[in-house]
C-alpha cells in the first residue's frame, strides 16, 4: 500500500515538475522569439490606421456618403484593439496573452475582409450603378477608396504579424515522453 502511495506521489510530482518546466520553456521561447520591435511598430501603425478609419467614416457619414453603417468605425475599432492586444504580449510575456493575440488576429482577418473592404467595395459599386438606397454624395467616393486601401494595409500587416507568431513554434504539439 505504501509503494502505491509513493508511486502515485512520484507521478503527480513528476507531472507538476514537467508542467512547470514546460511553462518556463514557453516563457523563455516567448521572450526570445516574440517579435517585440515589430509588435511595437505594428501596434503604432494599426492604431493610426484605426484612428484614420474612424475619422474618414465620420466624414463620410456627415456628408451623406453611401452605406452610412459605420464600417470604417467598426474597422477602426478592430484595428485599435489589434494594436493594443499586440502590445499586451510585449508587456506580459506569457502563453495566455500570446494565445489570446493569436485567436484575436485570426478572427480579425475575416472581420477586416468582410466588414471593411467588401462593404466599401459594395458602396463604390452603388455609387457607380446609381442603385444607392438614398441620394448619396458622389464626392465621397475617394473616401471609400481610402477606406479600402487602409483596410488592405491593416489586413496585410495582420497577416504578417500572425505569421511571425506562428513562426515562433509555440503552438506545435510536443510529444510527451
Amino acid at each position: 500500500m505504501i509503494n502505491k502511495r509513493v508511486d502515485s506521489f512520484n507521478i503527480i510530482n513528476n507531472f507538476q515538475m514537467n508542467t512547470s518546466n514546460e511553462k518556463d520553456i514557453i516563457k523563455t521561447v516567448i521572450e526570445e522569439k516574440y517579435p517585440s520591435k515589430f509588435a511595437i511598430v505594428y501596434s503604432i501603425v494599426l492604431i493610426m490606421i484605426g484612428a484614420c478609419l474612424i475619422t474618414l467614416e465620420i466624414i463620410s457619414i456627415a456628408n451623406n456618403g453611401v452605406f452610412a453603417i459605420g464600417s470604417g468605425i467598426w474597422g477602426g475599432l478592430v484595428c485599435i484593439f489589434l494594436g493594443i492586444s499586440a502590445l499586451s504580449v510585449v508587456k506580459w510575456k506569457n502563453y495566455c496573452s500570446l494565445m489570446f493575440v493569436f485567436i484575436v488576429h485570426t478572427a480579425s482577418i475575416s472581420i477586416l475582409i468582410t466588414g471593411l473592404i467588401l462593404v466599401n467595395l459594395m458602396g463604390i459599386g452603388f455609387y457607380y450603378s446609381g442603385t444607392a438606397f438614398t441620394k448619396s454624395n458622389k464626392k465621397m467616393i475617394p473616401i471609400n477608396f481610402v477606406l479600402i486601401i487602409l483596410g488592405i494595409i491593416a489586413l496585410i500587416f495582420s497577416i504578417i504579424f500572425l505569421s511571425f507568431i506562428c513562426k515562433m513554434g509555440i503552438f506545435r504539439r510536443r510529444r510527451r515522453v
